[in-house]
């Protein structure tokens, strides 16, 4: 009786295709940014049947569709992260723009001999060029995704994290296949995707394993007297003290930079920026350390359970509410509420 054989193509599929219904499934995600995640979990969750077919079980008639779908992966991703920190940019465009050369090299690569021994090489190209740029995107932070709420900018970066693991790692297997088909025919491909796929394993488990620590810019010099950008700065972050005692603002979940800066009618970035050069800090911690400061005479002096003031306050989650708590008020909450700290 023959075993069952389980590809590790299989198991890496399956895991992005996992990660991709997560994206799908995280509350507030903008319908579009949901459809390109929508599509690249399906991508990979036909990438996983046919590449397992073909290496594990030697069905090979599906290799040209086979070959061409990594194509689509480094556009879904990279479009639907971009969608997810900025709703603003038009739908339409952006589509077009990065999924139309994809679609073209899905269709015409199978259809002209001469252009296939360069799938690989296309492919490559295609992975590392996404992921560079979903590195600058991930590179901009919290600060600089202005349609994600501030309470999600930690899954966010996490998941965003992995992905960027997973297109290095496959930038690397598809490179080595490459040099692989064209010194050897292909003879270590079975060999080469097996071995990466396991760094590529390992790598997206670290990646989920390990929470990003919040971003804490270093704490700005002192100058000597007060510059007109200073004042400025000053006068705006009045305004947003002012915001930020509305409990009906600092109490929603779904609280955004681009909420905020269009509440005081001014740019996202000139919001973080006074916030990040008068008090070091991120947008998200700030809006955190209100929160809390709001939250503490009802922790302190209150009856209402923990949980209760937790979610009153606009935290979605125990961990992020026990470490902003530990960072504004020096322990945990229920400490606070003892009267420890």
């Amino acid at each position: 009786m023959t075993g069952f054989y389980l590809p590790l193509p299989f198991l890496t599929a399956l895991l992005m295709a996992l990660l991709a219904v997560r994206l799908t499934r995280a509350e507030a995600v903008e319908p579009v940014a949901r459809g390109y995640f929508l599509a690249l979990g399906g991508v990979f969750i036909a990438q996983a049947l046919l590449v397992g077919l073909r290496f594990g079980y030697g069905i090979d008639q599906f290799i040209p569709v086979q070959r061409v779908l990594p194509f689509a992966i480094g556009p879904l991703t990279f479009l639907g992260f971009r969608r997810l920190i900025d709703p603003s940019r038009p739908p339409l465009g952006d589509g077009l723009r990065h999924g139309g050369p994809a679609l073209a090299l899905m269709i015409v690569c199978p259809l002209l001999p001469p252009l296939r021994p360069l799938l690989d090489f296309f492919i490559l190209i295609s992975m590392a060029g996404y992921g560079i740029g979903l590195a600058r995107l991930y590179r901009r932070g919290p600060d600089g995704w202005p349609g994600i709420g501030l309470a999600a900018a930690a899954p966010v970066r996490l998941l965003m994290r992995v992905m960027l693991l997973f297109l290095a790692g496959e930038s690397l297997i598809d490179g080595s296949i490459a040099v692989d088909f064209f010194y050897w025919e292909g003879r270590h491909a079975p060999g080469l995707i097996a071995v990466g796929n396991l760094g590529v394993i390992a790598a997206l488990g670290w990646g989920l394993l390990h929470q990003p620590r919040p971003m804490r810019p270093p704490e700005p010099s002192p100058l000597p007297k007060a510059t007109p950008d200073e004042a400025d700065h000053a006068a705006l972050l009045a305004a947003l003290d002012a915001l930020l005692a509305d409990p009906a603002l600092y109490g929603d979940p779904d609280l955004s930079l681009a909420r905020l800066a269009k509440r005081l009618h001014v740019p996202a970035r000139r919001v973080s920026e006074a916030i990040n050069q008068c008090h070091g800090m991120n947008v998200s911690q700030y809006v955190n350390r209100a929160r809390l400061l709001a939250a503490e005479p009802r922790l302190r002096h209150g009856s209402e359970p923990i949980g209760v003031v937790m979610e009153s306050c606009g935290f979605r989650s125990k961990s992020n509410f026990n470490r902003e708590c530990h960072r504004v008020l020096g322990g945990s909450p229920s400490a606070v509420r003892a009267g420890t700290v």
